[in-house]
């Protein structure tokens, strides 16, 4: 790099003054610079221009490096002539920077060279002075290490003159690893371990610095750092053990052991001795326990003394692993886990139905289903569970309670716990709704089921309205169908689906009336028999359901300009122009044109059937 100023000497001659770094010294920490006084003539002329008296002085870094008077002589064609030059050695600041400055001047009597510079700066290369240093491999910082490795920690010297003190820093203070080294040296960090521990109680790494001093002999060039991180390992605490037990003696009683557990029901109790508890490692202290199995999970704070804990009943069954972790300061953590067996449970299941005799009797049978069960509660294959009571007890809908009497109901087990019962028969009278109560017992819960028994009544009757009834539903006559939209009372109406001539009504007391119109003009084949439509294929708008389906369908149809044929079971009519015909469906109807000859023939059909909805 070179900088450089120019001045004016007289009215055509100027003066340049140049600064350069010709080289450094790494080891002195000085640089070479290089200075130059030079002159020109600014117009064309080519005379010379002489003085036999000028002095000229160059001050570099605060010192005159250059002072001479004697002759100079300049022509035109000479171009830029330097008149001046030398080098100076510049000493450098401690931490190997510099910027030197520097002027000139000009005294001549004759007055053609007289004239100073501006201070121009020249800033020369930063010398590497200090080491930096690094771990694990020269050039590049890895600040990680474990407590207890060897490491290497290189200087990364600018000289191979340099020699270093190594320190590492811990606690605020620096502790001399090394002196007089040049390229590297090691520390084994296991014998600053148990130091480092005691300063981090609560946590697992500590964060420090490496200090290397740098010396040119006996000189102090400079101080650099880098930084270290040093990690605790093999600080988990010791435990080794821990006993459980099913603390529901209830759940003991029926398994016959304490080391099996039942699903839902045992109490999982976990428990740590005085002599099985956890001791924490390297300066640590110990913090909690954490117990778990399955579904289970409780952290019980940490006690020099014994400690019981009950975390509660499994849901999951088969093997499962009871483990508890003995946690220190620093969140290091032993686990000991243990297998553990867990018998399947679940409450008692009843599934009992009950009907009167012929829908209407007094006599009721009461009917116990095939999947009623126990639990088994197996241990070693073998069943431990047993029912401790299967009864019932009734009362009519209408009383507040039960009465306090159960009756038994005999019954066998197998070795799943599936129950197995006859039906029987007790009589409830025929006026009242009942309300049956099952109850079923094992060795660990109740539970219960309730039937309820309608009323009895007959399967076809007169109903004291006059209407004819079939299992409750009222048998609807051709006096329920209306022959026009005008007749149908909507003040029941419940919902309406459909619009225009395809619209289905439906009633709150279960009834559907469905009005469809069938409306086609095509031309009709003479003496052919066309379309043939069906009642029990109608389907009323948006429901998927057909006429078919429903009971008690009555159909009104209403022809025009064609004769029908209506087939409804064994009998039949022909008829052309009919209206307001009334069937019973499912029934047949077939249409062609009243007379034969040509043309177009239009087909008009009115249907509307009743049927039911609920």
């Amino acid at each position: 790099m070179a900088v450089s100023t120019e001045f004016t000497l007289s009215t055509y001659m100027r003066g340049i003054l140049e600064l350069s770094e010709d080289s450094y010294n790494v080891q002195d920490n000085t640089s070479v610079v290089r200075y130059k006084l030079k002159v020109y003539r600014s117009n064309s002329w080519s005379g010379q221009t002489y003085s036999t008296s000028c002095r000229r002085v160059i001050n570099v870094n605060g010192q005159t490096v250059y002072d001479y008077t004697g002759e100079i002589s300049h022509y035109l064609s000479e171009g830029t002539k330097t008149i001046a030059e030398g080098t100076v050695t510049v000493a450098h600041n401690d931490d190997g920077t510099k910027t030197v400055s520097g002027y000139a001047s000009m005294d001549d009597p004759y007055g053609w060279f007289n004239g100073s510079s501006d201070s121009i700066s020249l800033p020369l290369t930063t010398i590497p002075r200090a080491s930096e240093p690094t771990i694990g491999q020269a050039g590049t910082n890895t600040p990680d290490f474990n407590l207890g490795d060897t490491i290497t920690i290189y200087t990364n010297r600018k000289s191979s003159l340099f020699t270093h003190k190594v320190y590492i820093t811990y606690d605020n203070t620096d502790h001399l690893i090394a002196q007089n080294v040049g390229v590297s040296t090691t520390l084994d960090t296991s014998a600053i371990e148990d130091a480092i521990a005691q300063l981090i109680p609560n946590a697992k790494t500590y964060a420090g610095t490496i200090l290397l001093q740098t010396y040119n002999g006996s000189t102090l060039i400079g101080t650099k750092t880098c930084a270290y991180v040093a990690h605790l390992i093999n600080a988990d605490p010791t435990f080794a053990d821990f006993s459980f037990r099913d603390a529901n003696s209830t759940t003991v009683a029926l398994t016959g052991n304490d080391q099996i557990l039942v699903q839902n029901k045992s109490n999982l109790q976990v428990n740590i001795s005085t002599a099985q508890k956890a001791v924490a490692k390297k300066h640590a202290t110990m913090a909690r326990y954490l117990m778990n199995c399955a579904n289970l999970s409780e952290s019980v704070a940490y006690s020099a003394s014994a400690i019981s804990k009950n975390l509660g009943a499994p849901t999951s069954t088969g093997t499962q692993t009871v483990g508890v972790s003995a946690i220190d300061s620093r969140e290091n953590a032993t686990l000991v886990t243990k297998p553990v067996s867990v018998v399947p449970y679940n409450a008692p299941q009843i599934f009992a139905t009950g009907a009167r005799v012929n829908g209407f009797e007094n006599d009721t049978t009461i009917t116990i289903g095939s999947n009623t069960a126990i639990s088994p509660v197996k241990v070693n294959n073998v069943r431990k569970n047993s029912v401790q009571e299967f009864s019932y007890r009734y009362k009519k809908t209408t009383d507040s309670s039960y009465p306090a009497t159960w009756t038994s109901i005999a019954h066998t087990v197998d070795a799943d716990g599936k129950i197995t019962a006859s039906s029987f028969v007790i009589s409830l009278d025929n006026q009242y709704e009942y309300e049956i109560q099952f109850k079923l017992t094992d060795a660990l819960e109740t539970s219960y089921a309730t039937a309820v028994i309608s009323e009895g009544v007959a399967i076809f009757r007169i109903g004291t309205d006059g209407n004819c009834y079939n299992n409750e539903h009222r048998i609807l006559t051709e006096n329920d169908l209306p022959l026009d939209a005008s007749q149908i009372d909507l003040s029941t109406l419940v919902e309406t689906v459909g619009s225009g001539g395809n619209v289905c009504y439906k009633f709150a007391d279960g009834r559907m009336l469905a009005l469809i119109t069938l409306d086609e003009n095509s031309a009709i084949p003479n003496g052919a028999w066309a379309n043939i439509y069906e009642t029990d294929a109608i389907y009323p708008p948006n429901y998927a359901v057909a006429f078919k389906d429903v009971p008690n369908c009555v159909v009104s149809l209403d022809f025009v300009g064609l004769q029908c044929w209506i087939a409804s079971g064994s009998g039949h009519s022909s008829s052309t122009g009919l209206a307001g015909t009334k069937t019973r469906g499912p029934a047949v109807v077939l249409c062609r044109p009243s007379t034969f000859g040509s043309g177009s023939w239009q087909r008009k059909i009115h249907w509307q059937a009743w049927g039911r909805w609920k």
